[in-house]
Order: structure tokens, then C-alpha cells, then sequence
């Protein structure tokens, strides 16, 4: 069942989410934003963010996500359609009508009406509950999925058998979902895989499902309960949960930790566990694994690598660099027979002393600054990059907001020790940016100051 795009979207243009939201949670303004203790996990520090002109919530604790149909399901139990007809209902709007979709259409045509219906939201539940089914069947095959994308045709309810599979887990061990995958032959001979994201879902009236659905943002890392266990360890970050487990078996002394989404996925993950963490970066011999630590360029706008995304929060990152004469996309997973001794020897060969990340966490020498500017992990300042850093503060969430401009100023800092920019006129570039993203100017003008003062109060 589901309902009209346009019904749907009259709705939620009737609903102010933060007066919703705000009968049952003391919403603060921040910016453009409003934050709260989150009102589906215990918490005394607010982490539950609402979006008020994107229409979502978001809690960072615990991965709750939705927009105000979503809100009123997880809030009051009720079912995907219950929650619609209650909204109508309180906004003056007549009841939509469900619609069914019919499976009997092929996967690429569908009548205009159904193609005029909104998809049924599915919402993951973190960390999943205990009353949920069992993902996998003795036979290795997953019970039946939801696949929401492929709502209205026959894909809409499949089944996998995975080649591998991985839980991820919170800090305290609770399972928020799974990462399959799937291995199939390539024309070329060689085999490819497909690596989706499992998580188990609340949907329409009230069912409860296992989907292909991503993890909501900000993703989690796998490896969590590792981090917090052993919260002195160094971290390795490498790609992909196969080589994350062959790491750990390689790297005992270290705290083995991947990513959901592949290369391409790092702008969705919360990065901030790893938060005053000695941290190597270890990229697959490959563009891609390289792009995945150093960012790359996309169209005209540059894409931030992992380096400088935890380069602001980190103890220190360091870059590690497989030789160039590895097979191409050779990984730990491929170092087959070598032992934990061999694997530490090849490991400190290959770290890059001249890549080490700017970081917030030590004080640096305006000399070290100018010997690090040039560095893959911080690019000289262009028109392109400072457009860049100006976005990113903009575009911060209230939750972000004082972390990205703190990191920004320091990239700025940074710059203007080695000359490309004068600090008066970066300092003023940051404050306006604040600005426009609703800090006060004094706050913003005090975290410019003690960044700036970080990076350039050293000693020659």
C-alpha cells in the first residue's frame, strides 16, 4: 500500500516538524537547526537534531532517522498508514486514500498510477531489537528482505545467499545491522561483488522487516565495541569488511576498523570515533582505495579523503602507501601466509613519514605546518578549495557546526603560515561563513581564534 506523491507532500508542507517534535521533546535552536535530548534512547547529552527545511530528524546516539510520518510512527507504535491518517487528521487535511501497487507489473514498467505513488518508508531501527527474526536461515540463505527500491514490482521481496557477512555493532556490542556480500563472474573472468547494507526496518502499518536499506546517516564504523574496548590501542582504517578482518588477524596491536559503502561512501560516516586516536590510513592498491584516503575531484568541487575528515579530531594520522608494483586492488585479505612479525615489518616500511595529517589534537611548528602544506592530506589553497571549506561550514548541521569550523580554521591556519592567504582575511572568510550558518559572531570569532592560535602560536 501506498499513497500519491502530491497527498504526501501537501501533508508534510502543513506540519512544522519542530512544533511536532516539540510537544514531546524540548527542542533549543541552533542555527538553523534544533537539538534535544532524543526521545527514543536514554541520554543526558543532546544529540537528537531536528532539520526544519529539509523535514528530518536525525538522533546521533542512537541512529534514529525519519521525517514526520516517520516521527509519529516510532513516537506513538503506530502503523505506516495509522500515522498518516493521524497527521491528515490534525492538520485539517482530508484522509488520502491508500493505493495498492501491484506486483504484476515487470521491474521497468509500471501503470501511471502507480508510478505516481510515493514509495513506503522504511525506517532501520538501531540498534536492532531483540524480537527480531534471525537475518540468516541454517541453509546460509537470508529470510525474506524488503528491498524498498524496488517497491511496486517483482523485486520487492527477494532473498540472498551470501558469500560472507558481517555484523555491525554499537559501542556496547548491540547489533545495528549487516553488510552482505555477494561474489558473481565478470565478463573479463575476474569476479565482482556487491556489498549491500542490511538493517532492520519499522514500515508501513506497522510491519517490521529486515531491508536493503542503508544504515542512516551519519553511517557507523564496524568495529565500534573494539574502539571502545580498548580505547589506547592505534587504529587502522583499510577498506572493506574482508580486509578489515584479515587486518585484525595481521595487526593484533592495533584496533582494525572499516567502513559501509565502499570508496565512494566516506562523506556518509561518523568519522568522530576515532577521536584522539593515533590512526593509519591504509588504502587497496588501486585509484579508488587512494581516492577513498586522499579525496578526489568531482566535477569541479574536491572531495575530501578520510585524511582530512578525522585530520581535525585525530591524535595523529599517518598514511600508509602499498608499493605501486602490487597487483592492482591487492589487499590485507590478499596477504596470504604472512605472519603477524612479517606483516608489522612491511606495515613501517611502508607508513609515509612526510604524510603526516595536520590535526587539532598537538600544537604544530609553523615550520612543520609549511613541510606538511604540500602534502596529499593538505592540498595548497585554491579558489576551489576555500569555495570548498566555506561550503562545508555552511552546509553543517547545528550538531557539526563548531567541529567543521574548527576544522576549517585550521586548514585556513595552516595556509596562511605557508603565505597563500592573509589571516586577517581568512579569519573574516570563516566568521562570515559561520555566520551565515547561524553561529553568533562572538562564538565564531572565539573558535577561529583558538584554532588559528593552535596552528600558528608555534615557535619558528
Amino acid at each position: 500500500m501506498g499513497y500519491r506523491h502530491s497527498l504526501l507532500a501537501e501533508l508534510r508542507s502543513r506540519i512544522r516538524l519542530s512544533d511536532l517534535i516539540g510537544g514531546r521533546v524540548r527542542l533549543v535552536r541552533r542555527g538553523r537547526e534544533y537539538v534535544g535530548l532524543c526521545p527514543f534512547h536514554s541520554e543526558k547529552t543532546p544529540s537528537f537534531t531536528v532539520v526544519e527545511d529539509k523535514r528530518f530528524f536525525h538522533c546521533f546516539g542512537c541512529g534514529a532517522h525519519g521525517d514526520a510520518i516517520g516521527f509519529v510512527m516510532q513516537a506513538e507504535g503506530l502503523g505506516y498508514a495509522e500515522a498518516v491518517e493521524k497527521l491528515a487528521d490534525e492538520v485539517g487535511l482530508a484522509r488520502p486514500k491508500a493505493i495498492e501497487v501491484s506486483r504484476a507489473y515487470g521491474d521497468s514498467r509500471m501503470p501511471p498510477a502507480a508510478a505516481e505513488v510515493a514509495r513506503p518508508i522504511w525506517i532501520p531501527i538501531l540498534p536492532v531489537p531483540s524480537d527480531a527474526p534471525m537475518l540468516l536461515r541454517p541453509n546460509g540463505r537470508t529470510i525474506e528482505l524488503i528491498n524498498p527500491k524496488q517497491a511496486g514490482t517483482r523485486k520487492e521481496r527477494t532473498s540472498y545467499r551470501p558469500d560472507a557477512w558481517w555484523a555491525y555493532r554499537d559501542t556496547e556490542g548491540r547489533v545495528l545491522g549487516y553488510v552482505l556480500r555477494m561474489e558473481f563472474p565478470k565478463p573479463n573472468g575476474l569476479r565482482g561483488k556487491w556489498t549491500p547494507q542490511i538493517t532492520f526496518c519499522a514500515g508501513p502499518a506497522g510491519a517490521r522487516y529486515w531491508c536493503v536499506a542503508n544504515f542512516p546517516d551519519p553511517r557507523p564504523l564496524y568495529g565500534l565495541a573494539e574502539l571502545n574496548a580498548r580505547p589506547e590501542a592505534p587504529v587502522l582504517v583499510v577498506e572493506g569488511e574482508k580486509t578489515c578482518d584479515a587486518g585484525r588477524r595481521l595487526f593484533p596491536g592495533h584496533v582494525v576498523v572499516t567502513w559501509p559503502g565502499g570508496s565512494k561512501g566516506i562523506a556518509h560516516i561518523n568519522w568522530l570515533p576515532l577521536a584522539g586516536r593515533e590512526t593509519l590510513l591504509l588504502p587497496d592498491a588501486d585509484e579508488s582505495g587512494r581516492e577513498a584516503i586522499n579525496g578526489w575531484t568531482k566535477g569541479d568541487e574536491w572531495v575530501p579523503g578520510i585524511a582530512e575528515r578525522i585530520a581535525p579530531i585525530a591524535k595523529r594520522v599517518r598514511l600508509v602507501d602499498p608499493p605501486r608494483d602490487l597487483p592492482e586492488g591487492w589487499d590485507l585479505a590478499d596477504a596470504e601466509g604472512w605472519s603477524p612479525a612479517e606483516a608489522a615489518r612491511w606495515l613501517m616500511q611502508q607508513i609515509r613519514p612526510d604524510a603526516i595529517a595536520i590535526t587539532v589534537a598537538q600544537p604544530t611548528t609553523r615550520q612543520a605546518l609549511r613541510s606538511l602544506a604540500h602534502t596529499r592530506s593538505l592540498r595548497p589553497l585554491d579558489r576551489r578549495r576555500l569555495e570548498g571549506l566555506i561550503r562545508e561550514i555552511i552546509e553543517a548541521g547545528a550538531a557539526e557546526l563548531e567541529r567543521t569550523l574548527r576544522w576549517a580554521a585550521h586548514q585556513l591556519g595552516a595556509a596562511a603560515c605557508n603565505g597563500e592567504i592573509g589571516a586577517d582575511v581568512a579569519e573574516a572568510v570563516l566568521v562570515r561563513a559561520a555566520a551565515r550558518a547561524g553561529l553568533a559572531e562572538i562564538e565564531a570569532r572565539r573558535t577561529v581564534a583558538s584554532s588559528f592560535h593552535m596552528v600558528m602560536g608555534g615557535t619558528e
